[in-house]
């Protein structure tokens, strides 16, 4: 038997979804929530390591299951330890699909140390931003990009830090926003470029107790 409070966390597993008409890589990162048991968040690698934070995470009985109700997935393996595969089922909206879990090198601690907010108009609609900056141990600065009116979060921005300016280039997309500090560098005046498109996006320095949470679209 396993119970949650036994289990050794962070744990990071990769498997290949193989849905027919494409494979997609997923990560599900495991770690301790402040209760003390199990939280999960999912990451779509081939769609530019998009961050889904699933519902519930539980380790029992030699059994993983991982859920959304939002997305309406569940995954249930077979577990032994940290280091043996998980074999199981990876079922959304009531297709199931086998899916294998092989065990990965957990992504390095980082420290979040910046939140940018933002709202672009193009195309007659509202964009809203957020762009999470966040610093490794060796003092290297990686960046997040969630958008709440795409219901998305945590894709992976190649940042471009200068003293006066910043380019952040959303990795699978290449669209990217350039812009330049205000004196005292709480606010960034710059565009979004897209497709052609280049659309005028003011982004502000928020406290990070004020930094959102992405609920993903249903």
């Amino acid at each position: 038997m396993f119970s949650q409070e036994a289990i050794d966390a962070p744990q990071s597993w990769t498997g290949t979804l193989d849905v027919g008409a494409a494979k997609l890589r997923l990560r599900f990162d495991i770690e301790k929530d402040d209760a003390g048991g199990l939280k999960c968040t999912m990451v779509s690698i081939d769609q530019g390591n998009v961050k889904i934070p699933m519902d519930s995470c539980k380790i029992d009985a030699g059994m993983l299951v991982i859920t959304s109700e939002k997305l309406k997935i569940t995954y249930k393996g077979s577990y032994k330890n940290r280091n043996t595969p998980v074999e199981g089922k990876f079922t959304q909206s009531g297709r199931s699909f086998d899916l294998t879990l092989k065990a990965a090198k957990p992504a390095p601690p980082t420290k979040h140390i910046e939140t940018w907010q933002g709202t672009m108009k193009a195309g007659g609609r509202s964009f809203e931003f957020q762009f999470r900056v966040l610093e490794t141990k060796d003092k290297k600065r990686k960046v997040e990009l969630d958008s709440f009116s795409e219901g998305i979060g945590g894709l992976n921005v190649d940042p471009t830090f200068k003293d006066d300016s910043v380019t952040f280039e959303v990795s699978i997309t290449k669209a990217r926003f350039e812009g330049k500090y205000n004196k005292d560098k709480t606010q960034i005046d710059g565009h979004w470029l897209q497709s052609g498109g280049k659309f005028p996006l003011t982004i502000k320095k928020v406290p990070l107790a004020k930094t959102r949470s992405i609920k993903p679209k249903r």
